[in-house]
């Protein structure tokens, strides 16, 4: 016979419905132009699993994957305004030219170097090349 006590597990708490935590990583950020919009870190993983990565990125990854070669600078660039376009929240922002959409054009290099240092999109270059 021993003298050890039983183990007491607890039950978790889990949380209400009502109190989950909002933490989607959005942000309101004015920008340089002075434009104030919402941004928050792009979905990635989801969007490469619902198939919504562009075609031509793919594309891109898999040559890469293939030859064992870096992304050129015009594909970086390429693939850093899609992932600026899909954290856009409020204005709605597209690569491909969209009515009621602001194209990825039309927003000036150090707006989007700011959505990117603000939203620490480097680490998804890692996901895509």
């Amino acid at each position: 016979m021993t003298d050890e006590t039983p183990e007491v597990v607890e039950e978790p708490q889990f949380t209400a419905a009502d109190d989950w935590p909002d933490e989607d990583g959005a942000q309101v950020l004015t920008l340089p132009s002075g434009a104030v919009v919402r941004v928050s870190p792009p979905p990635v993983v989801w969007l490469a699993l619902t198939g919504r990565v562009p075609a031509n990125l793919v594309a891109i990854q898999k040559h890469h994957i293939a030859d064992g070669k870096s992304w050129t600078p015009a594909e970086l660039d390429e693939a850093l305004d899609w992932l600026i376009a899909e954290s856009f929240e409020e204005p709605k922002v597209s690569v491909p030219r969209k009515k009621g959409y602001r194209h990825i054009a039309s927003i000036s290099r150090r707006d989007k170097e700011v959505v990117v240092v603000a939203l620490k999109l480097q680490q998804y270059i890692g996901v895509l090349g």
